[in-house]
């Protein structure tokens, strides 16, 4: 047991020594744009402690949402709500050493610490999950799937992004879902949970509404492809409790940020203009699908950053979606194709890989397709 304790520890320490520290001398993250956004939320809560922004937007930035006297940043909250402890340790450590507003300072170590916490959780989360499933398989190589697909880049440079949190609450949904469906000790409380980590989900990108589907994969593929039964008893109480909690948690950050319930991702990220310039550029169904057909070619098979070569976790997906057709697991299709292509229909709306490594609009699906992966080869071989 110490020997692993050891190697993990060790593993941690590789992770550091591969952060850039020029990235991390700095009093802050500056704006204006999304690595910004993202930061400020978690500041707000963990120095201001309040959903205030206005003494974190500067006056030039033209990147903000406004509702009568709210102000509030464009990009979207959860995320920073997630790191803001991470931040609030870092502030601490600036005023104990005199640091504050320093060069170097300890909040933007400590924020950057963040995403490198969340990706090792995420692997153990689904190393756990995959156990569950009676697959073995060791957290050090799961976690360098994760990692090999893309993600590792949005936690040891572009640290103040999503992509990671995508990644861990996908992660989170997965293994609550398997013990909702899969153990009878803990469905009910897992149930309770499910809607809460799905708002957290929505808090971390409100486009990404997918993932009210992924309980219900997740629960397919134990019916289809694992041994072990799953309970029909439906903890419906529970589930309604934690709907309404679930609720009340997204009424009550969204009023606090924005004044008002906001459901269209478009409203405070300004993508109407991109959303309609691309409705009136699409004439007819048929333009439509070939453009869907098109993208999911390029993301999949180009030479700059295709899913085939730098995220295979991703191309595995669309590969399984096949074989779900072909073997006629026709809930299994029509889940992880709506999953899936909602993916690459916001891939098709942006026309854009995303401004930085690989097609990051994707990355969020890299737990999904580890999961599929294992669930579907480790029954055909069994």
């Amino acid at each position: 047991m110490k020997k692993q304790k050891v190697f993990y520890f060790l593993i941690f320490i590789f992770f550091l020594l591969l952060i850039k520290t020029d990235y991390r001398i700095a009093s802050g993250v500056n704006c204006c744009g999304d690595d910004f956004d993202y930061y400020i939320h978690a500041q707000t809560l963990a120095i201001d402690y309040d959903f205030d922004y206005s003494n974190q937007i500067p006056n030039y930035s033209k990147f903000y949402y406004t509702n009568g006297s709210k102000i509030a940043p464009v990009g979207f909250s959860g995320s920073g709500i997630l790191a803001a402890p991470f931040l609030f340790i870092g502030n601490i450590l600036d005023e104990w050493f005199g640091l504050t507003d320093n060069l170097f300072n300890y909040k933007i170590i400590t924020y950057s610490i963040s995403p490198l916490f969340y990706l090792s959780l995420s692997a153990i989360l689904l190393q756990k999950s995959l156990d569950r499933i009676n697959v073995s398989v060791s957290r050090l190589k799961v976690l360098l799937i994760i990692s090999g697909s893309g993600v590792a880049y949005y936690a040891l440079e572009r640290f103040s992004m999503t992509h990671v949190y995508e990644v861990f609450i996908n992660c989170m949904l997965i293994y609550f879902s398997i013990l909702a469906f899969n153990d009878e000790k803990k469905s009910k409380v897992s149930t309770f949970f499910l809607p809460i980590l799905i708002v957290i989900g929505l808090l971390i990108k409100l486009s990404n509404f997918y993932i009210l589907l992924l309980p219900l994969l997740v629960k397919e593929l134990l019916k289809s492809f694992n041994n072990s039964s799953v309970p029909e008893k439906r903890n419906s109480l529970f589930l309604i409790s934690g709907t309404v909690t679930a609720s009340f948690v997204f009424w009550g950050i969204n009023m606090l940020i924005y004044g008002k319930v906001i459901l269209n991702p478009s409203e405070t990220y300004s993508a109407q203009s991109q959303a309609s310039g691309y409705l009136s550029s699409t004439t007819n169904l048929f333009d439509f699908f070939f453009g869907i057909i098109r993208t999911t070619l390029i993301v999949n098979l180009s030479s700059e950053f295709g899913a085939f070569w730098f995220s295979p976790a991703v191309f595995l997906i669309l590969s399984y979606i096949f074989y779900f057709l072909f073997k006629k697991r026709f809930k299994l299709f029509f889940l992880t194709s709506f999953i899936y292509f909602f993916n690459i229909a916001i891939v098709n709306l942006w026309q854009s890989t995303g401004s930085s490594y690989g097609f990051r609009y994707m990355y969020s699906l890299i737990p999904i397709g580890i999961l599929i992966f294992y669930a579907v080869e480790t029954k055909v071989t069994t």
